[in-house]
């Protein structure tokens, strides 16, 4: 139900937004937000949204991440949802680099379940 609701409203704003300019109209989409987040435990970070796919990389206990939207995939502890994520893993010394890696993570182990859908 939390999912319809979300994307009944992303769908309201998206639908009927026209702009004038010129004189002519044209219709303008709204882009969803992104929605912060924190991985609940250390979980791996997938090529897509499935159990089995490649491992991108490591979301590791409270680490904040970003996600951009969720789509249904392989079912985690009764949760089909998964997010795309951006995450942020901060450096490990002065002259090193933080590590970004982008991919998909169970919304099971995820904070907010607010994600819209992609």
């Amino acid at each position: 139900m939390r999912k319809l609701a979300q994307i009944l409203a992303v769908a309201s704003l998206t639908a009927a937004t026209t702009l004038v300019f010129n004189g002519a109209a044209e219709a303008a989409t709204v882009s969803p937000a992104s929605v912060s987040n924190t991985c609940t435990e250390t979980v791996k970070i997938r090529s897509s949204a499935s159990t089995s796919a490649a491992i991108k990389g490591y979301c590791y206990t409270y680490s904040k991440v970003t996600s951009t939207c969720y789509n249904v995939g392989t079912t985690v502890f009764g949760n089909p949802y998964w997010d795309k994520v951006h995450v942020v893993t901060p450096k490990q010394c002065m002259d090193c680099l933080p590590i970004t890696t982008d991919g998909w993570v169970s919304e099971y182990y995820l904070s907010n379940k607010n994600a819209v859908h992609c």
